[in-house]
């Protein structure tokens, strides 16, 4: 039986999700893409928070 809100489960669309969840959304994703790379870094410096791997991918994310 379908809900009359939708799907509970869904993510909320872009512009309702707040910008610490899409940050947070983002980084996982980012994390498990190259779990398996090799080494992750991350740091939060200033306003920004930022994560690189090994293999060269690096995430540079801000407050929105």
């Amino acid at each position: 039986m379908a809900s009359a809100i939708g799907d509970i489960d869904a993510a909320p669309p872009p512009e309702v999700a707040s910008p610490g969840v899409s940050l947070f959304a983002d980084l996982d994703a980012f994390y498990l893409e190259h779990e398996r790379c090799g080494d992750l870094d991350s740091a939060v410096e200033g306003g920004r928070v930022w994560m690189a791997c090994t293999c060269g991918a690096v995430i540079n994310r801000g407050r929105r």
